[in-house]
């Protein structure tokens, strides 16, 4: 093959007069000794030790990104409740509750949700004002997942 270079090519390389080809079995020679056996990745590991007593295959992978067990589900229930309790004393503490809260429309009196529902909704989408004339930032944040404070909900490791 000639190097002839058009007007359309670009040229991005030199060509070299002797090419070099790399062979797979160097490769794969340099990757394992002789005395060395290979391992499992962790991946792989993982995926053997998700095989269930029955064959069945279980995604364990996704119940860790989900935060999801079978067993558990009580335990997060309860903490979800205790998370609200948090997050009410919290709305009560340092926002005031607006009189209107049942009727009025901004904070969907026919949404279905109950009293505590709606307030803790209306906190989510910053509808309630200060109780004082502090700025809102020197007010402390609160999950309202998981009920703590110093983070919200969308940087809580606790939150999906």
């Amino acid at each position: 093959m000639e190097n002839k270079v058009y007007k359309y090519m670009r040229v991005t390389k030199r060509l070299s007069d002797t090419p070099k080809k790399k062979s797979k079995k160097r490769k794969e020679e340099q990757r394992y000794s002789v005395d060395e056996t290979p391992q499992c990745s962790s991946d792989e590991n993982e995926s053997l030790a998700s095989i269930d007593e029955s064959g069945q295959y279980v995604p364990r992978f996704i119940y860790r990104t989900v935060k999801y067990s079978q067993k558990k589900k009580q335990e997060r229930d309860e903490d979800s409740t205790i998370a609200a309790q948090l997050t009410l004393q919290h709305i009560k503490k340092y926002y005031q509750i607006p009189i209107d809260l049942e009727q009025n429309h901004k904070f969907g009196p026919h949404s279905g949700m109950d009293y505590n529902s709606r307030l803790i909704r209306a906190f989510n989408l910053d509808l309630l004002e200060p109780k004082t004339s502090e700025d809102r930032n020197r007010i402390p944040i609160i999950c309202i997942s998981c009920g703590n404070s110093g983070h919200t909900k969308r940087k809580c490791p606790n939150a999906f």
